[in-house]
């Protein structure tokens, strides 16, 4: 999950001299700096249900995108987790 949500949010504009080759996008945590994937995250894109007082319980921002998004990941590989924790 840490390194997915790095990924999310490893997108930068590539350093001075470095070339990121057609259909690439520079990321500072995949190996190479060079991923395929755009970027698939951007602040305020995602709308969080309002407290009563109208502010958003959590940042709607892409480092809180990319902590709930490694989160479901990780609950969707192993949905038992918890229980089996709460056995053992």
């Amino acid at each position: 999950p840490d390194y997915i949500a790095a990924l999310l949010n490893g997108y930068r504009e590539p350093p001075p001299g470095f070339t990121v080759p057609p259909g690439g996008h520079y990321n500072v945590y995949f190996p190479g700096h060079v991923i395929a994937m755009p970027k698939p995250l951007t602040d305020g894109q995602i709308e969080y249900p309002k407290r009563p007082d109208g502010t958003a319980p959590v940042p709607e921002t892409v480092e809180q995108y990319a902590r709930d998004v490694a989160a479901f990941l990780m609950w969707a590989a192993e949905p038992n987790l918890e229980a089996r924790k709460r056995i053992g």
